[in-house]
Protein backbone atom coordinates (compact mmCIF):
# COMPACT_ATOMS: atom_id res chain seq x y z
CA UNK A 1 0.00 0.00 0.00
CA UNK A 2 0.96 3.46 -0.79
CA UNK A 3 -0.22 6.33 0.87
CA UNK A 4 -0.80 9.76 -0.88
CA UNK A 5 2.02 11.57 -0.31
CA UNK A 6 -0.24 14.48 0.63
CA UNK A 7 -1.69 12.62 3.77
CA UNK A 8 -0.17 13.70 7.54
CA UNK A 9 -2.21 11.45 9.80
CA UNK A 10 -3.40 8.20 10.03
CA UNK A 11 -6.18 7.45 12.08
CA UNK A 12 -6.60 5.03 14.96
CA UNK A 13 -7.21 1.46 14.02
CA UNK A 14 -6.91 2.27 10.17
CA UNK A 15 -5.18 -0.49 9.20
CA UNK A 16 -5.89 -2.62 12.03
CA UNK A 17 -6.87 -6.40 11.60
CA UNK A 18 -6.38 -6.16 8.21
CA UNK A 19 -3.41 -8.52 6.04
CA UNK A 20 -1.20 -5.70 4.93
CA UNK A 21 1.87 -7.06 3.88
CA UNK A 22 3.76 -3.86 2.73
CA UNK A 23 3.40 0.43 3.70
CA UNK A 24 4.83 3.09 2.09
CA UNK A 25 4.46 6.21 4.28
CA UNK A 26 3.70 9.61 3.21
CA UNK A 27 6.93 11.83 3.13
CA UNK A 28 4.73 14.53 5.38
CA UNK A 29 3.25 12.14 7.63
CA UNK A 30 3.00 13.81 11.17
CA UNK A 31 0.40 11.47 13.38
CA UNK A 32 0.21 7.63 13.60
CA UNK A 33 -2.71 6.88 15.32
CA UNK A 34 -3.64 4.18 18.26
CA UNK A 35 -3.77 0.98 16.67
CA UNK A 36 -3.22 1.72 13.30
CA UNK A 37 -1.14 -1.04 12.04
CA UNK A 38 -2.11 -3.35 15.39
CA UNK A 39 -3.06 -7.17 14.28
CA UNK A 40 -1.35 -6.59 11.15
CA UNK A 41 0.50 -10.12 11.19
CA UNK A 42 1.91 -10.06 7.32
CA UNK A 43 3.44 -6.73 8.09
CA UNK A 44 7.02 -7.47 8.66
CA UNK A 45 9.07 -3.94 8.20
CA UNK A 46 8.09 0.23 8.21
CA UNK A 47 9.91 2.55 7.72
CA UNK A 48 8.71 5.67 9.56
CA UNK A 49 9.27 9.80 8.36
CA UNK A 50 11.06 11.84 10.08
CA UNK A 51 7.86 14.06 9.54
CA UNK A 52 6.11 12.00 12.56
CA UNK A 53 5.81 13.34 15.75
CA UNK A 54 3.50 11.21 17.33
CA UNK A 55 2.92 7.75 17.24
CA UNK A 56 -0.06 6.18 19.54
CA UNK A 57 -0.44 3.93 21.28
CA UNK A 58 0.08 0.46 20.70
CA UNK A 59 0.49 1.35 16.89
CA UNK A 60 1.71 -1.85 16.04
CA UNK A 61 0.49 -4.16 18.69
CA UNK A 62 0.37 -7.71 18.00
CA UNK A 63 1.60 -7.04 14.04
CA UNK A 64 4.32 -8.97 12.98
CA UNK A 65 6.45 -5.86 12.56
CA UNK A 66 10.31 -6.91 13.26
CA UNK A 67 12.25 -4.12 11.97
CA UNK A 68 11.23 -0.32 12.20
CA UNK A 69 13.34 1.99 10.67
CA UNK A 70 13.28 6.02 12.15
CA UNK A 71 14.25 8.21 9.51
CA UNK A 72 14.44 10.92 12.50
CA UNK A 73 17.35 9.70 14.41
CA UNK A 74 16.29 12.16 17.36
CA UNK A 75 12.86 10.62 17.88
CA UNK A 76 11.70 9.45 21.22
CA UNK A 77 10.26 6.46 21.86
CA UNK A 78 8.31 5.88 25.17
CA UNK A 79 8.42 2.49 26.86
CA UNK A 80 4.64 1.67 26.07
CA UNK A 81 5.62 1.70 22.32
CA UNK A 82 8.83 0.18 22.69
CA UNK A 83 6.49 -2.78 24.73
CA UNK A 84 3.74 -2.66 22.02
CA UNK A 85 6.61 -3.52 19.14
CA UNK A 86 8.74 -5.99 20.90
Amino acid sequence: VKLHENIVAIKSQAFGYTAISEINLSPILENIGEGAFSHTENLKEVTIPSSVQNIGKQAFSKSGIRKIDFQNEDVIISSRLRASII
